[in-house]
């Protein structure tokens, strides 16, 4: 935001006061340039950013960025689209989705944690891809949101009715599974960072790039062997006749069977030690050459799957149980 003795805009300016265009290029590059420094901003500037980005509905913050864009003169209420520049003719799908690429980035509300920005664009000289889909996008048919993570901490999401907070343990690219109202998050997946080689705005940690927070466990108790007694000498019993067994009802089974396929595409998944916990208990397995492993359970009821690939998570999430099925989870 711009603001001068006489005019103040939300989106970046040419060159005020002797050229007034409204560019929303540069307020892309604007805007992920503050997301991508967070880490390095005084605790005044990100103060003030926040403000920016939810509003507190008076002067000059009275809505929140998003809304003040689709107030701009960068959008076209005919063609409902944006313009690149405010002198531009029409709305453009090109310009647009620059727009929501901004709009995409003002529903996080940065506190402790900062997003893993690249410096440079994803496609080479274009100033309307500077957002990697690798580490920024969002799937609204399935309401998820893959979002880098450089440095863990907590962020507020405002894509719902209901600002909430979030907390990243560590560092990495995460894919986090919204309620249907966005107004929550329901569970989530962790990857590694891209390998392709990649300069960002605060470069990420490389010497784990996973979550690592590992399942505790009780440990086995060693059995201790019982003394095998010394059998005492007896007489030959007489033979009793042998009872008629009488037959029982065979009782109906109370239990089932359910089968968690967990599926990976990830080569590194192939053969390696992959554990699960189920409310309490846990189970371990390792994979085939294909990378799936199975694991069965007999009660009917909510689960809270977390899945271990040698001891690092890699899913967590809900499933509820209501009759013999076959669930599969993709890592």
């Amino acid at each position: 935001m711009y603001s001068g003795s006489k005019t103040v805009d939300h989106t970046a300016v040419h060159a005020y006061a002797s050229n007034s265009e409204n560019r929303l290029p540069g307020t892309l590059g604007a805007w992920v340039a503050l997301y991508g420094e967070w880490s390095n901003l005084t605790n005044s500037d990100k103060a003030t950013i926040r403000t920016m980005i939810q509003g507190n509905g008076t002067g000059n913050y009275a809505y929140p960025a998003w809304e003040y864009l689709l107030k701009s003169s960068l959008y076209d209420n005919t063609t409902n689209m944006f313009k690149p520049f405010s002198d531009t003719a029409t709305g453009m799908p090109l310009a647009t989705s620059m727009a929501i690429e901004i709009m995409l980035l003002n529903g996080i509300v940065p506190q402790t944690a900062t997003l893993a920005i690249p410096l440079s664009e994803y496609t080479y000289e274009s100033s309307s891809n500077i957002i990697n889909p690798q580490l920024l996008s969002i799937n609204f048919n399935l309401n998820q949101l893959t979002i880098g993570i450089g440095s863990p901490g907590t962020v507020t999401f405002i894509y719902g009715s209901t600002p909430f907070n979030y907390t990243f343990a560590n560092y990495g690219v995460y894919t986090l599974q919204f309620s249907s109202d966005w107004n929550s998050v329901t569970g989530f997946t962790v990857s590694n960072f891209p390998t392709t080689p990649i300069n960002y705005f605060v470069q990420p940690s490389t010497s784990n790039p996973n979550p690592t927070p590992t399942p505790s466990t009780s440990p086995t108790p060693t059995p201790t062997a019982s003394p095998t007694p010394t059998p005492s000498p007896t007489s030959t019993p007489t033979p009793s006749p042998t009872p008629t067994a009488s037959l029982s009802p065979t009782p109906t089974p109370t239990s089932f069977t359910e089968t968690i396929h967990v599926v990976s595409r990830d080569r590194n998944v192939a053969n390696a030690q992959v554990s699960m916990t189920l409310n309490n208990n846990k189970y371990q397995e390792y994979t085939n050459s294909l990378g799936i492993v199975q694991f069965t359970m007999t009660t009917k009821g909510n689960y809270a799957p977390k899945v271990y690939v040698n001891n690092i998570l890699r899913y967590s999430g809900t499933v509820t149980v209501k009759s013999p099925y076959s669930y599969t989870i993709n890592i």
